[in-house]
């Protein structure tokens, strides 16, 4: 049994708009955002100029955008593991990797 054809309309609001999809707008800001101010800083480093007014508020921007794509992937993959899905498809044929034992104690001594 095949899966009902979506919508185009619907489509494109599933993907477009934020809250609806998995996180790739937000990555997508996000990384864009912050490789621009990179760019903008390499710019200016080079050239002697100062950077422009907005960078900081468009790296503070760039930066939250990254942190709720990190907070959705994390609320989705914590939903999955509810559902009974992995957020990684597990290899049931792999080995057991062995505990290497009691981790050393680094606490300082007086």
């Amino acid at each position: 049994m095949s899966k009902p054809v979506e919508p185009l309309g619907q489509r494109v609001r599933r993907v477009i708009i934020p809250g609806t999809t998995g996180g790739f707008y937000t990555l997508t800001l996000g990384a864009l955002g912050f490789l621009t101010v990179l760019g903008v800083y390499v710019h200016s480093y080079v050239t002697g100029r100062a950077m422009p007014d907005l960078s900081g508020e468009l790296l503070a921007g760039s930066l939250v955008a990254l942190g709720v794509h990190q907070v959705r992937g994390i609320s989705a993959d914590r939903v999955n593991a509810a559902n009974g899905l992995a957020p990684v498809p597990i290899d049931p044929t792999a080995p057991a990797q062995p505990t290497p034992g009691p981790l050393p104690d680094l606490r300082p001594t007086d």
